[in-house]
């Protein structure tokens, strides 16, 4: 908790809140993913070309 605030299967959520099935496949197999953005002025730099990734790495794990 602490007023921090978590992203889990499409919600935002109170950290002390959010609870993770231990049959999901993130949990038992380690499976994630990532993109790190780069913001110049209050705009990301090539979003598009970071959100076709995120979506293609998200389509292989399942």
């Amino acid at each position: 908790g602490g007023g921090m605030i978590g992203w889990l299967n499409g919600e935002l959520a109170e950290l002390d809140t959010l609870r993770i099935d231990p049959r999901d496949r993130g949990f038992l197999l380690g499976d994630g993913l990532f993109e790190t953005l780069l913001s110049e002025n209050g705009t990301i730099r090539r979003v598009r070309r970071h959100l076709t990734r995120l979506q293609e790495s998200a389509d292989l794990i399942g």
